[in-house]
């Protein structure tokens, strides 16, 4: 099927637009502040957060435990 050439520029553009949009969201540190972005659910925020932090923060001791035994080991 042949599309008319004003439709095609539209779909174009908006397609266009999505993507720029997509690449924003990914430089805007805290989406919910710059009112961007879905809302998240009430229930299932704290959730995660807390799971993301604590693997972080899990994370963070494992590399400072393995840091301090570098250093125990070059004294």
């Amino acid at each position: 099927t042949i599309v008319p050439p004003l439709k095609a520029i539209e779909e174009q553009t908006r397609r266009n637009m999505e993507m720029f949009q997509n690449a924003i969201r990914m430089f805007v540190p805290f989406p919910q502040a710059a009112g961007t972005g879905p809302e998240p659910d009430a229930e299932e925020a704290p959730a995660r957060k807390t799971t993301a932090k604590s693997g972080d923060l899990a994370e963070l001791k494992e590399q400072i435990a393995a840091m301090q035994k570098k250093i125990d080991s070059m004294e």
